[in-house]
């Protein structure tokens, strides 16, 4: 597996300066590999692609590998209500507290000991759990511990990911990458359901399930450890060069231009808030059109069964099929998604405009019957396959908006010539993210007890939804 630098520097060496604008001079490439003008590549490096998608997955999976079997927890354990779902929401919090920091340090230290911390943290987690798994305080540390990795995975597999790519493919990967939650569920609800009830082996079916990701945490780990040891897993390239290119991307992309970004008379007359704000401005805005659009989508998922049952009453499993609808149309527009922005899609428009059509689906929900029930789903399930893709793609978005300001081109430029992200970027974004987790599946219920109804409670989570349109649009107004 390789993961090449953008420059071509071999491992190890200095950071040469950086081109004119006019793009011309040669990268100073390591053998084999042609002169690259920047932000480009020589072609996508797949395996790298596919490792940075692997770790995303993983986390995904992990976590959301306990739904499926928390009634046979509370059966057998007896915890309190209130405690299981802190099993899912510690997940969010430990992400809260630590995606900067470790955004940072992993700019700073590299992916090497990043990676080797999230295995060695998810094995001691779910170890954990299957020696002392009665006690429920030990349970959440032990998801605690796998929070942990899903923190730093989350940073780290979709840089890695978009470093491996060229930038021709860099809208395609971020649409498979949006997919990592929804392909974490089906792979664990598929395990639950595969798992035998009542195994001959003598442990609970939550046990086998945790043996597997234990099993699948040692694979990763092997692959983990040959990327961290510089080892050659893929193409000739050292995969020492992933650091070195995200790095030098996000000096290019964040550091300098973030900062001349904001003519300095603008920063010095709002005073050191506006200074503060104005290199940062369009990072913060796309994290909280996350936290939004994550708060109302985790909300929707949560919750969606028990409306089915409650509001439709549906039987327990006709909700489960009416629930994994939408979660399979948005996988496979995550894929169209992405191949549509690396051909001319405007990234921007069809947020807002996906953002405004699942409002109207919240707002929609008092009188919708059986097929506009259905007709709803889908247009939500294709809402939701192009919002997260667009948001994962929009730190490149702003990178390359930066980078143009910065050569003085006008605004919108900056999409002829793509710049790649870096961690910091990602950090930002997924903060937003993490919060709308916690506060999504936990919002929901206190509108439903404070309102008594879910009609009222959808035109909240509506208006929640189109709050993200709106900060869509103050985007859009920055890039002009």
């Amino acid at each position: 597996m390789s993961f090449s630098s953008e420059d071509g520097r071999a491992p190890g060496s200095p950071v040469p300066p950086r081109r004119s604008p006019d793009n011309t001079g040669s990268s100073g490439g390591a053998p084999g590999n042609p002169d690259l003008k920047p932000g480009t590549s020589d072609r996508t490096d797949w395996r790298g692609v596919s490792f940075g998608m692997a770790l995303s997955c993983f986390v995904a999976f992990q976590q959301f590998k306990l739904p499926p079997i928390l009634p046979s927890l509370l059966q057998e354990f007896h915890y309190p209500r209130a405690l299981a779902a802190s099993f899912m929401s510690i997940y969010a919090v430990v992400g809260l507290l630590a995606s900067l920091p470790l955004g940072r340090w992993l700019k700073r230290r590299g992916y090497g000991a990043g990676l080797k911390l999230g295995i060695v943290s998810a094995a001691l987690g779910l170890i954990l759990a299957l020696g002392l798994a009665r006690y429920g305080s030990v349970l959440l540390l032990a998801r605690s511990l796998e929070g942990l990795t899903y923190a730093i995975f989350a940073i780290a597999g979709p840089v890695i990911a978009t470093a491996s790519a060229r930038l021709r493919d860099l809208p395609l990967v971020t649409g498979l990458l949006a997919g990592w939650i929804p392909v974490g569920q089906i792979g664990a609800g598929l395990l639950a359901l595969a798992v035998p009830k009542g195994a001959a082996s003598g442990l609970a079916d939550w046990q086998l399930i945790w043996l597997v990701a234990l099993a699948l945490t040692g694979v990763l780990g092997v692959v983990c450890w040959r990327y961290a040891h510089h080892q050659n897993v893929g193409r000739a390239d050292s995969p020492a060069k992933a650091t070195q290119a995200v790095t030098a991307d996000t000096d290019a992309a964040e550091s300098r231009p973030a900062v001349v970004a904001t003519p300095p008379d603008r920063a010095v007359s709002g005073g050191r808030l506006a200074a503060w704000l104005a290199p940062r401005l369009a990072d913060l805005l796309a994290a909280g059109t996350f936290l939004l659009w994550s708060a109302q989508y985790f909300a929707f998922m949560t919750w969606l069964t028990q409306y089915l049952i409650e509001q439709h009453h549906l039987q327990p499993q006709q909700a489960v099929l009416v629930y994994l609808l939408p979660v399979v149309v948005l996988l496979a527009c995550n894929l169209l998604t992405g191949w549509t922005l690396g051909r001319g899609l405007p990234l921007v428009p069809a947020l807002i405009v996906s953002l405004i059509l699942q409002g109207l689906v919240w707002a929609l929900t008092p009188v919708l019957g059986n097929v506009t029930g259905i007709i709803a789903l889908l247009v939500y399930g294709i809402c939701a396959g192009v919002i997260p893709t667009c948001l994962f793609h929009l730190p490149h978005h702003i990178a390359s908006h930066r980078h143009h300001r910065q050569l003085g081109e006008p605004g919108g430029a900056g999409n002829r010539q793509a710049i790649k992200a870096g961690p910091e970027a990602f950090a930002t974004l997924m903060t937003g993210r993490n919060i709308g987790v916690f506060c999504g599946p936990l919002l929901l219920p206190q509108l439903l007890a404070l309102l008594g109804d879910w009609n009222l409670a959808a035109q909240v989570i509506a208006v929640i939804t189109w709050l993200g349109a709106g900060l869509t649009i103050g985007l859009a107004r920055h890039f002009r």
